[in-house]
């Protein structure tokens, strides 16, 4: 696990771009803090520079050391991620003659290049984002792994490629570009983060999940998909026995826990106490016994407190396990430098807890193994439940009476007198009443799939985001793009979306913040293919959401530890946000003159929204943190 930079530039000066690369790696040393290292050459007038920091995780000798060099010369490699079948890809190679000069796995991608080409990566298994320049080709080649686990962001201009782990790395280049995209401003402020391709900066992208991209030294660019749920064929036909297809899903998820358990240093576990962690820890508790460790968060709030199910789950399984409350003074401290986390505007909050976890897990492994992707591969969302019903009873509502109430929703008076309709949530700080009645007002005069969906995990409606940044420029494909049923459709789109751009880039950035890697076994391509291809009885059947999920987990957990409503793993943001410290920075940061003058967002309409905010108005105070989040991370990346 570690940071790459790097560039190819066409009569470029050698030391200049070495440089840059220094610089670059020296901005994201938090990712690699255990070694450094860095290449240059110059060959026909283009001169390419790699850097590399590394956290060691497999070989931990020098041969690992990175920038890496292929046995016949020709490939020049910087890895981040791992391959976790690199033995078996090693056995291969070895059959073949190659002469590796490592034990671990950045060795075997190299000789697996020369053996195989580009084709190698259909046989790795794992997560990675690499550049290897080819010698005899002239031409480095970006790629990124399957789901996007990994991060990788390149920048192109007049010839010229430079790429970076995260943005930060980038901005250590002389042309990188400073402009800001307005609609990827407008895509953070409806959905709370921005989805690749594009990034926060124009000219700036994000290397898709399952991509490549190529660059000759006569500055060609070729980009292309090596990998995606459309076009990958699932390697066997899902049974249609469901006892048969439980049994492959439990082979799959054994082999995907036993893989991400291969390190030569110490591996832990993230357990919440939800069916996903619940079910991993169990399947590493079969393999490490006692020697298992857990790890989880819970918060001073008890309506937002699962901490003690993950106590009762892991004294079950026999774990070692560590317990942290988290402080609203410590969420604090979090917020407060959320523009030195994300280089990118970011507005998930629950990174923080996410950051207190990794915190902790860190003071005893190196490693440690989480369970994200469960609700997209399974089903676990609520809204796969609920929104395929309301669409039934909206094609059900003749057109003319749903423009004419959703215009009447949508005007000031309409909004206050449903709003008096509405019960009051129990909870203080969660009342969003006034937005679910705007939302509501654009589905029924929308009404079509797309719009409920969409609508229903945005933060703010298309409309409010063009009064604050003049567009709403939602670039994201319709629910038809993807085959099946609604349901099935939501969970191809959140798989898309949702996953790789907002959960994977949350638990990136927070583990290797404190040099911690995160492994996704769940995330194994195998069992995402598994998944997608299964009948969705497997996926929402008799047991509920997650029906194959808790058929296994039920055999080693009991039923009464995990059958609970779903909390997710939010915080109690709004309560927090109108209270102390957290309050006056809502206020100071929204009523700058420089955030005005920044001519990014409509003065009237920033007022507007705060001024609710700060009078107690019930609306979603998570529209009022994505600005919050987004000056802090202006201030910060902007000012330099």
């Amino acid at each position: 696990m570690c940071a790459i930079v790097g560039c190819i530039a066409p009569h470029a000066d050698r030391e200049a771009l070495l440089r840059q690369v220094a610089s670059g790696m020296q901005r994201l040393a938090h990712r690699g803090p255990d070694d450094e290292g860095s290449w240059a050459e110059t060959s026909q007038g283009t001169t390419v520079a790699f850097g590399h920091r590394r956290l060691s995780i497999l070989d931990l000798s020098p041969s690992g050391h990175q920038p890496m060099v292929s046995s016949s010369g020709r490939y020049v490699i910087v890895f981040n991620g791992e391959i976790y079948n690199f033995r078996e890809v090693r056995s291969a190679l070895d059959s073949g003659g190659a002469a590796l000069r490592s034990s671990g796995d950045t060795a075997v991608v190299l000789e697996a290049f020369e053996q195989w080409g580009l084709a190698a990566i259909e046989r790795f298994v794992g997560m990675f984002a690499f550049a290897l320049w080819d010698r005899r080709e002239q031409r480095v080649l970006l790629v990124r792994d399957r789901v996007g686990v990994k991060p990788l962001y390149y920048c192109v201009q007049d010839g010229m490629l430079a790429f970076a782990s995260e943005l930060r790395g980038l901005q250590a280049f002389a042309f990188w570009p400073r402009q800001i995209d307005s609609g990827a401003l407008a895509e953070f402020l409806q959905y709370g983060y921005i989805s690749a391709p594009r990034t926060i900066f124009q000219g700036v992208q994000s290397l898709e999940p399952g991509g490549w991209a190529e660059m000759s030294a006569t500055g060609v660019l070729r980009r292309g998909i090596y990998w995606s749920l459309e076009s990958s064929p699932a390697p066997f036909e899902v049974e249609q026995r469901e006892d048969e297809a439980r049994e492959r899903l439990r082979e799959l998820l054994d082999s995907a826990c036993a893989y991400r358990l291969v390190s030569d240093v110490p591996v832990g576990v993230f357990l919440s106490g939800g069916i996903d962690s619940s079910l991993v820890t169990a399947v590493i508790a079969k393999r490490l016994g006692a020697d298992t460790r857990t790890f989880t968060v819970g918060f001073e709030e008890a309506p937002y407190d699962e901490s003690g199910w993950a106590a009762k789950v892991a004294r079950h399984l026999g774990t070692r396990h560590t317990e942290r409350k988290l402080s609203i003074a410590e969420a604090e401290r979090t917020i407060e430098s959320w523009g030195e986390l994300f280089d990118e505007p970011f507005g998930d909050s629950s990174a923080i807890p996410t950051l207190l976890v990794s915190n902790v897990a860190r003071e005893q492994v190196k490693v440690a193994l989480s369970a994200d992707g469960g609700d997209e591969l399974f089903g676990g969302y609520v809204n796969y439940g609920s929104i395929p019903p309301k669409i039934r009873a909206l094609g059900r509502i003749p057109r003319p009476v749903r423009n004419t109430v959703g215009g009447m929703l949508r005007t000031p008076l309409g909004a206050m007198l449903a709003s008096r309709v509405l019960p009051t949530p129990a909870t203080a700080g969660t009342d969003k009443r006034l937005d679910r009645i705007h939302k509501l007002g654009e589905v029924l005069s929308a009404g079509d799939a797309r719009s409920v969906f969409q609508l229903a995990v945005s933060y703010s409606t298309p409309r409010q985001v063009t009064e604050l940044v003049g567009c709403a420029d939602d670039t994201r494909p319709d629910l038809a793009r993807f085959p099946g049923s609604i349901e099935e459709a939501m969970m191809a789109w959140d798989f898309h979306h949702y996953l790789p751009h907002d959960i994977l880039v949350k638990v990136d950035r927070m583990t290797m913040r404190v040099g911690l890697e995160g492994r996704e076994p769940l995330l194994d391509h195998r069992l995402v293919e598994f998944a997608f291809a299964a009948p969705m009885r497997y996926r929402i059947g008799a047991l509920g959401s997650k029906h194959l999920l808790r058929s296994l987990l039920f055999d080693v957990v009991p039923r009464e530890l995990i059958e609970r409503p779903k909390q997710g793993f939010g915080i109690p943001l709004g309560q927090w946000l109108r209270r102390g410290r957290l309050f006056e920075m809502v206020r100071g940061l929204l009523s700058s003159d420089s955030l005005r003058g920044s001519q990014l967002v409509n003065p009237r309409a920033l007022d507007a929204l705060v001024g609710a905010f700060v009078s107690g108005a019930p609306i979603d105070a998570t529209r009022v943190w994505l600005l919050v989040a987004f000056e802090m991370w202006r201030r910060r990346w902007l000012s330099e």
